[in-house]
C-alpha cells in the first residue's frame, strides 16, 4: 500500500464520490490506516455541507456569465485526459460551478 497523502484533489473527488471504484478502494484503504487524511476528508465533508447549506447567492447575471464564459475557456484549452483523471459532470449548481473554478485555479490554471 502507497505510504504517501491522498491530495487535495483526490480528498475533494473522494468526498464529492467522483472517484473512480478502483480509486475510491485505493482512498478507501488508504484512509482506514491514516488518521491525518481522515482529518482532512472529514475537513471536506464539512466545508461541502456549509457550501449546500447556505442561504442561495444572489449573483448578478454579468457575473454570472464571465464565470460561465471563463469555465468554458478553461475546458476549451485542456486537452483531454488520460484514464487517470477524474469523471467530469457538470455542475449542479453555481456554488458547484464556482467550487470547479477555484479547483482549476489551486491546480495552477491561470486560464
Amino acid at each position: 500500500m502507497s505510504t504517501e497523502h491522498l491530495g487535495t484533489e483526490a480528498i475533494a473527488a473522494f468526498v464529492d464520490g467522483e472517484l473512480s471504484v478502483v480509486a475510491e478502494r485505493r482512498a478507501q484503504a488508504h484512509l482506514m490506516a491514516c488518521p491525518e487524511c481522515r482529518r482532512e476528508v472529514a475537513k471536506q465533508r464539512q466545508a461541502a455541507k456549509r457550501l449546500r447549506d447556505s442561504a442561495a447567492l444572489h449573483i448578478p447575471a454579468e457575473l454570472r456569465a464571465r464565470i460561465a464564459d471563463f469555465a468554458g475557456s478553461c475546458e476549451d484549452s485542456e486537452p483531454h485526459r488520460s484514464a487517470r483523471h477524474l469523471a467530469h459532470r457538470p455542475p449542479e449548481s453555481l456554488s458547484a460551478a464556482l467550487e470547479q473554478i477555484v479547483r482549476g485555479f489551486r491546480k495552477g490554471g491561470s486560464h
